[in-house]
């Protein structure tokens, strides 16, 4: 069996919130839920964990970020128009950058997040 990427664990200030903003604005669905803890099932398998943080908000290094891949640049277009619609701040339209095209904006706890297609 080849490794590959299974999960990634993301510390919130607010669980229900970042739960309710991952499966509105993505297509994560609730696997299970447990006090402090949310596993997010992805469409394509990928398993996003949602911990509550412990003590103060959580903080990312610079750099840090999260990237949603799409099909081609049309859905990229699309997704920044069904975003920007939802009210989600998102600085600058989808231009070409290091042989991709797509867009940054940030969300949950200062989160940067990209949608992209190669």
């Amino acid at each position: 069996m080849p490794v590959c990427l299974n999960h990634l664990n993301l510390v919130v200030s607010d669980l229900d919130a970042a739960q309710t903003w991952f499966t509105t604005y993505f297509p994560f669905s609730v696997r299970t839920r447990h006090p402090g803890l949310t596993v997010l099932d992805g469409a394509d398998g990928f398993v996003l964990v949602l911990m509550r943080a412990r003590e103060s908000a959580p903080h990312y290094p610079s750099g840090f970020h999260v990237g949603f891949l799409v099909d081609d640049e049309e859905a990229v277009d699309v997704e920044y128009a069904r975003l920007t619609a939802a009210g989600l701040d998102v600085p600058r339209a989808p231009r070409r950058m290091r042989g991709t095209y797509g867009f940054y904006f940030t969300a949950v706890d200062g989160v940067l997040f990209e949608v992209s297609a190669r």
